[in-house]
């Protein structure tokens, strides 16, 4: 079943909440260009912000990549779940935000 970027819903890093994707930390920072707003949306999770993603720079250089050589579902699986009839992406959050970011509604998942 293929779904439209925009009905997808993107999973919190721990309030077990779900965003609409255009909602998500990830997707406004990237909007927004706004370093705070990533920062504090990821020091929350003391997991996630060990990560290279976890911070700008890092979160920059995989949108770059993503932007310029287009994503690799081989390298970088994205993992989407039906909860509760809502299409909630689960793994690889980052990515699903950007690739809202880069595509806005023209992609189909």
């Amino acid at each position: 079943m293929k779904v439209l970027i925009d009905d997808i819903y993107v999973r919190d890093n721990g309030e077990r909440r779900n965003y609409k994707i255009n909602k998500h930390p990830y997707y406004l920072a990237l909007k927004y260009k706004s370093k705070d707003v990533y920062e504090e949306y990821v020091n929350k999770n003391h997991v996630q912000k060990k990560k290279k993603s976890g911070k700008w720079e890092g979160f920059l250089e995989i949108y770059n990549s993503i932007k310029d050589n287009g994503f690799d579902k081989n390298a970088s699986s994205i993992i989407v779940k039906n909860k509760n009839g809502k299409m909630v992406c689960e793994h690889a959050r980052h990515r699903m935000c950007m690739l809202k970011y880069i595509y806005k509604n023209k992609l189909k998942y």
